[in-house]
């Protein structure tokens, strides 16, 4: 969830407007099926 409020998702193109750049804020944290935690 972005500063906005807006999620995203895995495979969703975002377009940048021209003269502007995306950063990545946060990190995600998930369990796997193997049952260890991951961090991306």
């Amino acid at each position: 969830m972005n500063e906005d409020g807006l999620s995203y998702y895995d495979d969703q193109v975002i377009k940048i407007p021209s003269g502007k750049c995306a950063k990545q804020i946060g990190i995600f944290k998930y369990s796997a099926k193997s049952g260890m935690e991951k961090t991306v």
